[in-house]
């Protein structure tokens, strides 16, 4: 309950709602991941032990991800969210993993900065600006995935996917909407 109270103080701080909208969706994935390991949730306290951030991180393989994080906006001058990654990657460099991957950065500006192009106003307005130049701030690689792929064996499906409802995901003025409704 503290991790995504703090989840969602962090995604109303950015204008956004969680993602995910629900603590039951949280405690499913603890309940299908937890006993074999693979997620974990990670607290950090203040000087005055009040839990002030979190992470909660998925381990496959030789890889750790941080999938989502919180935090209350509360001591900002101990910045926990810096003390929070290094703690993270420090576990995962200890117990032997490869990668550490921080997820989402907005790609357009990755790929600029790594070719050490200068970024325009627009740029630095875009809603993933400040959580981008955080997670670089750490080094590493930018490594690109390919988007999800889909495939409708029945051929009506198909049409009816590509030309109707495939244009509409796209809208943003609909995932305005969708997010107001869920």
């Amino acid at each position: 309950a503290v991790f995504y109270a703090l989840m969602k103080q962090t995604a109303e701080r950015q204008g956004n709602d969680p993602i995910p909208n629900s603590l039951t969706f949280i405690k499913e994935i603890w309940k299908a991941f937890y006993p074999h390991r693979w997620i974990r949730l990670y607290l950090i306290k203040a000087p005055n032990k009040e839990i002030v951030a979190a992470g909660l991180i998925f381990t496959f393989g030789s890889t750790v991800r941080s999938w989502k994080y919180g935090w209350s906006g509360d001591y900002r001058e101990i910045r926990p969210n810096h003390f929070r990654f290094w703690k993270l990657i420090k576990w995962s460099k200890e117990n032997k993993f490869k990668y550490f991957d921080i997820v989402q950065v907005d790609p357009k500006i990755a790929v600029k900065l790594k070719k050490k192009q200068p970024l325009v106003d627009q740029e630095r307005k875009q809603p993933l600006f400040g959580t981008t130049m955080f997670k670089l701030g750490f080094g590493g690689d930018i490594y690109h995935y390919p988007g999800a792929l889909y495939r409708f064996y029945n051929p009506l499906f198909m049409i009816i996917f590509e030309r109707f409802i495939n244009p509409l995901t796209k809208s943003s003025s609909l995932k305005k909407l969708l997010r107001k409704l869920v």
